[in-house]
């Protein structure tokens, strides 16, 4: 199986949920993010991290340091 991980953004929404809980099933590793600096949704997942809004000019900066630490 591949080593990379599944990146799930935002991480809270109802269908992000399901989906997670399908990947984790299937063997993948998965990080969960939003942009919320509390998300309840954390919890569901082994690795999160935070993404700044997609609109912010901080986004493709900070989408691209995850995907290079996650692989």
């Amino acid at each position: 199986m591949d080593s990379k991980q599944i990146l799930i953004f935002p991480g809270g929404m109802t269908r992000s949920l399901g989906y997670a809980q399908q990947a984790r099933s299937d063997g993948h590793q998965i990080v969960g993010s939003s942009s919320l600096g509390h998300d309840p949704a954390r919890e569901n997942y082994g690795h999160w991290v935070y993404l700044p809004y997609v609109n912010d000019a901080d986004f493709m900066p900070a989408l691209e340091q995850v995907v290079r630490a996650h692989d």
